[in-house]
């Protein structure tokens, strides 16, 4: 017997779902000169390495990355290899960490032209793979004007890392000739002059009219948002503090992590299951439905022969969505 389609299961099934276009890019290039005679992308007797920390955190959240390394190439390059990222080599990452943003955004532009790309500093390791979600979904639901703006985020009205770029601010920040790097691109993106003034700042802009401003924003309750890993004693107070647990998945939200994870000819078939565990929810009397349909829709985000349901379980604890 084939149970005819619910109104409530419309409502919560998903458009066709196809893969997210968006990367990463870390920037690991410098000489970590505060951190002598370690090197904070390596291994740290304090607590490992913060280019290991980036990218698992990014891999939680299904991200394929492309890691910028300059200063002991052969060593980070091993050590990103290690997580399954990518390495590209800028020559000139004496000059700063702009010229590493360049030779990365050039590289992912020749390879991916159309691919969004959210830049993280490895100052920036702590940030929660559950904000990276909430920061790509965000971008999506911006429907066609996303290829053209960037998005930054913020917390408790200050901005933060990653910000995430659209294929046009891509292009922009590679022709951008200025001294004052990425911050003084990304402010070049705004529609007047008191909004380039306060992310210039580091401060979320007045919420008011912005021109023809090609940014936006996002609060995201993460505080790592804001962390920036200069010296040992800033990872000690890292390690010590704890991050809110993440808000609530929304479906939004998982319908993202399906399509930056999952892999694309499951896609149907983790629809169907949802469409199931919702109509079995809502026969049985369950409180809360659409946690079945969730949990349905993300059931093989780590698809393979063995125990993937459980994968996909670790992933979305590791995630802080333990109540899936």
């Amino acid at each position: 017997m084939v149970l005819a389609h619910s109104p409530e299961d419309l409502k919560m099934c998903p458009p066709p779902l196809a893969p997210v276009a968006v990367q990463a890019m870390v920037l690991a290039a410098g000489r970590s000169e505060r951190f002598a005679p370690g090197h904070k992308a390596l291994p740290l007797p304090e607590g490992g390495g913060l280019l290991a920390r980036s990218l698992g955190n990014l891999s939680l959240a299904g991200l394929k990355t492309l890691v910028v390394v300059g200063h002991r190439a052969p060593e980070v390059t091993a050590e990103a290899t290690a997580y399954g990222a990518s390495t590209i080599f800028n020559s000139n990452y004496d000059l700063g960490m702009f010229s590493s943003v360049l030779t990365g955004l050039v590289e992912i532009s020749l390879r991916s032209p159309r691919d969004c790309v959210l830049v993280l500093p490895v100052d920036a390791a702590f940030v929660r793979g559950a904000s990276y979600i909430k920061l790509i979904s965000f971008w999506l639901d911006l429907g066609e004007e996303r290829k053209q703006v960037a998005v930054i985020p913020e917390y408790q009205g200050k901005l933060g890392h990653p910000p995430l770029l659209g294929p046009g601010p891509v292009r922009r920040v590679i022709n951008y000739s200025e001294s004052d790097g990425l911050k003084g691109a990304l402010a070049s993106f705004a529609g007047n002059i008191t909004e380039a003034n306060e992310i210039k700042e580091g401060y979320r802009p007045f919420d008011g009219p912005m021109g023809c401003s090609k940014l936006r924003y996002i609060s995201i309750e993460d505080s790592f948002l804001l962390c920036d890993i200069d010296q040992k004693e800033d990872l000690e107070v890292a390690l010590s503090k704890k991050s809110p647990k993440p808000s609530k998945l929304t479906l939004r939200e998982a319908i993202t992590l399906l399509r930056l994870v999952g892999p694309p000819r499951k896609m149907a078939h983790a629809v169907t299951v949802a469409t199931i565990a919702l109509r079995l929810a809502i026969a049985l009397g369950a409180s809360e439905p659409e946690l079945a349909f969730v949990g349905g829709l993300l059931h093989d985000l780590d698809h393979g022969p063995n125990r993937h349901d459980l994968r996909a379980a670790s992933r979305l604890w590791d995630l802080g969505f333990d109540e899936l």
